[in-house]
């Protein structure tokens, strides 16, 4: 159970696992599955000129650094609308997801 401001949050606990799964390490390890066996490519112009230059290693890095970025701006957001936060990035990281898996089963296909 999580606590921000004093008050236990359930719901926002659970939208925050949910979140760190999908957006965090589900797209991490599809992308560097699909990425390092050249099954795909990065789409992110950014991502993908740092994954020439430095490796795979720039995805959890990448990903680590918005989670603690969007977990400030959840620190700086006045309750009840915090929870936009975790639920923002749990929903695109099951809509990425989800978009992530369709693309390698349609490469592997």
């Amino acid at each position: 159970m999580a606590t921000h401001g004093g008050t236990k949050t359930d719901v926002t606990a659970s939208t925050w696992a949910v979140a760190l799964i999908a957006f965090g390490i589900f797209d991490v390890v599809l992308t560097t599955a699909a990425v390092g066996t050249g099954v795909a490519a990065e789409a992110h112009p950014l991502i993908r000129e740092g994954i020439q230059r430095f490796g795979l290693v720039v995805l959890p890095v990448w990903k680590g650094i918005l989670i603690a970025s969007f977990y400030a701006l959840y620190r700086a957001t006045p309750r009840p609308y915090d929870v936009g936060v975790p639920l923002g990035l749990a929903i695109v990281g099951v809509a990425v997801g989800i978009w992530n898996v369709a693309v390698v089963v349609f490469a592997i296909v």
